[in-house]
């Protein structure tokens, strides 16, 4: 048996993970594996698209974005659906609408009607993101409960991966329409699999759910939010600008910018993935700290001398945003002594999809005004180093 406190080898990490009701994480983690994959699958596929409807490149944006836009405005509402229908039927209805949007999307007849389907799926991408990350704290202790969300994280990052992967070569075997009619239909049939065989909530279920008020009124919920703004905000705004920032900066070809790239989301899965043993017993020093070195790292990449230190700067910066994820969210409980809700989940996750939707116009902002990928990432590094100070200063420490 490993206890809560700190775990200090990959063995002991391994053994962590060992414990976990795997079954029902990996049903609830299958969520987050289709929202992200949802999200992303359709950028590869924007040149046929574009072909094919003779659209410009501010459709070609709207698209994309739309459903970036869905799921954040939707965060909070989102929560209320959890509380009120419980995560695992939040779970299969996100999905549902997952599924059948993409699916539909497959048919549409013009832009204008692709650019609703793409706005409905970000309603279930914000109902089944939220419902499976409150589930899968539920399945566990407070203690343990970083393990169980790191490993939600990590499958969110699967999907971003299998995407980027595989929706060029299904567009490439028969078209964009029929990637979207596969992609939808092997959601379905994998959201039927969670409807019948994920069970009700777990042994570690929240109470009564906090009210509205109450819940804007808690202090670590807006500095648990903030962290979470500078890491997975603060990626996603330099995940959408490193391709260009290689080719510019340092001259890298874009056939090789993507694949080099891809090391920042490596970085990402891998810190996701090791970051819930690694934070057992230290869940705010990993807040507090990955911060601050995800901050650093980012501030270094544009500064390096070469290549592959500012490659190695990337990859870091990737580990350090992905490795508080789990810590973030399970302190949230530790922190108020009681299971935090789908409403508290919410927010957190709302907070950082204000930053994923801030964070790559400020940056293009700041390479308008300077020239300077310098400014550009040292502005979201400084933002980092500042929310830092504070967790430090003003988080308060678990009770439990």
């Amino acid at each position: 048996m490993v206890s809560s406190t700190r775990v200090t080898s990959i063995g002991a990490a391994t053994s962590a993970y060992a414990e976990l009701p795997w079954g029902q994480l990996s049903l609830s983690s299958a969520a987050a594996f289709l929202v992200t994959a949802a999200m992303l699958n359709f950028a590869p596929l924007v040149p046929a698209v574009r072909a094919e409807f003779g659209i410009s490149n501010v459709w070609a944006g709207l698209l994309t974005s739309a459903t970036v836009l869905t799921h954040t405005v939707l965060q909070l509402p989102a929560g209320q659906v959890s509380d009120s229908l419980g995560s695992r039927r939040t779970i299969a209805l996100g999905v549902a609408i997952i599924g059948l949007s993409v699916l539909a999307s497959g048919f549409a007849g013009g832009v204008e009607t692709l650019l609703l389907w793409r706005m409905l799926l970000g309603v279930g991408t914000a109902i089944a993101f939220v419902g499976g990350l409150t589930y899968a704290s539920t399945l566990v202790a407070p203690q343990r409960r970083v393990l169980a969300q790191s490993v939600y994280g990590a499958a969110a990052n699967l999907g971003t991966l299998a995407m980027l992967l595989i929706s060029e070569r299904l567009a490439a075997f028969g078209g964009w329409r029929e990637a979207l009619v596969i992609e939808g239909a092997a959601t379905l049939a994998i959201g039927l699999l969670i409807a019948w065989r994920l069970q009700s909530n777990g042994a570690h279920a929240a109470g009564p759910a906090l009210s509205w008020g109450a819940t804007l009124r808690e202090t670590p919920l807006w500095l648990l939010g903030l962290a979470h703004l500078v890491t997975y905000g603060a990626f996603t705004g330099v995940t959408s600008w490193v391709v260009t920032f290689l080719w510019e900066r340092y001259g890298v070809g874009l056939e090789w910018a993507g694949p080099l790239a891809a090391l920042l989301t490596l970085g990402a899965f891998l810190g996701r993935l090791f970051g819930g043993p690694f934070s057992l017993g230290r869940q705010r020093t990993v807040v507090v700290w990955s911060c601050f070195a995800a901050a650093v790292s980012l501030g270094w990449a544009p500064l390096a001398p070469s290549l592959p230190l500012s490659l190695l700067a990337l990859f870091a910066f990737g580990w350090f945003f992905s490795l508080p994820f789990g810590a973030v969210f399970s302190y949230a409980s530790l922190v108020s002594g009681r299971p935090a809700s789908g409403r508290e989940i919410s927010f957190i996750n709302g907070v950082a999809n204000v930053g994923a939707l801030s964070f790559p116009p400020l940056i293009g902002y700041a390479l308008d005004s300077t020239g300077s990928y310098v400014a550009g990432f040292g502005m979201v590094a400084a933002i980092g180093m500042g929310v830092s100070l504070a967790l430090g200063l003003w988080l308060p420490r678990a009770r439990v």
